[in-house]
């Protein structure tokens, strides 16, 4: 009981403590990108070293309370709206925080993602090569581990040329296998560089 409300007061203070980091790192998410502030993007979204841990716990917390909503069109903003219950998302529990979210317009779903990682503010869920990812995720966590990772670790650190890459090498390698374990190679979609968002295209 003592260690129980010990936890419960320690997560008290470590949030009281972050408040104001973490309420402005949401305003950031929010906001249309603006120039090239790569300081802003690096510790906002990336990693000084004191501000991984938070920005981890941050975006795992988002992605369980908020339906996140990107807008390419409106400068790459996130809007947090409210959760649908009853849409099963457990299949993001094999990923690590990494702002899936929905797209906000049949345009904003041509991208994956934005080309360079430093602005990268989410991944679109309903974008075709990650609507392909989520569906195939069990399988790939089962079977192909290795190309998971590699996959997530492109997504989360790779410039737009990386992952084009390293995906269409993925790709190759699975279709070259005469098992693939029931995952669906024949509906995972070539990358190009239209996959990506631009700032300056915009």
């Amino acid at each position: 009981m003592v260690l129980a409300v010990y936890l419960l007061f320690s997560v008290a203070c470590f949030f009281t403590i972050h408040e104001h980091y973490f309420m402005e790192r949401m305003q950031f998410l929010r906001e249309p990108r603006k120039g090239e502030c790569f300081h802003e993007f690096f510790t906002y979204l990336y990693d000084s070293e004191y501000n991984t841990f938070l920005n981890q716990y941050q975006d795992a917390s988002l992605q369980d309370t908020f339906q996140m909503t990107i807008d390419y069109e409106a400068g790459q903003m996130i809007s947090f709206g409210e959760k649908n219950e009853a849409e099963d998302q457990s299949v993001l529990d094999l990923f690590p925080p990494m702002r899936f979210c929905k797209a906000a317009s049949k345009k904003s779903r041509r991208y994956l993602c934005s080309g360079g990682f430093i602005d990268r503010k989410g991944i679109t869920m309903d974008h075709p090569f990650t609507g392909w990812l989520l569906e195939n995720a069990y399988l790939l966590n089962r079977y192909f581990q290795r190309q998971l990772q590699q996959i997530v670790h492109c997504l989360c650190y790779g410039y737009a040329e990386n992952i084009i890459r390293e995906c269409n090498e993925i790709r190759q390698q699975l279709m070259s296998l005469p098992e693939c374990h029931g995952v669906d190679v024949g509906s995972l979609p070539q990358m190009g560089r239209n996959d990506f968002w631009y700032a300056d295209a915009d």
